[in-house]
């Protein structure tokens, strides 16, 4: 995961879930981002900015009785300050 241009850290979780056929489910990770990342951040909240971010990597499933599958995952993105609540970023 990249905050601006920072490297925020990496996702990584085996949740062993069971979803059923064209279904999907949530999984929620917890992330504790580098210092560089984590200035990115407080500066962005600071100035009033949007707060752009990028996911990368690969998700990987394993159908029931079937081969694992992986996923190639690129996404770019932005969070944008809350109005009215300020150090909220959505």
């Amino acid at each position: 995961m990249k905050v601006g241009e920072e490297t925020a850290g990496t996702l990584s979780a085996a949740p062993g879930l069971s979803i059923g056929p064209e279904s999907a489910d949530v999984v929620k990770l917890r992330l504790q981002p580098s210092s560089p990342a984590r200035i990115v951040m407080a500066d962005a909240l600071a100035g009033g900015r949007s707060l752009f971010y990028e996911l990368e990597g690969t998700v990987k499933a394993t159908p029931e009785e079937k081969k694992q599958r992986s996923f190639e995952v690129k996404s770019r993105n932005s969070l944008n300050q809350a109005p009215g609540l300020p150090g909220v970023l959505r």
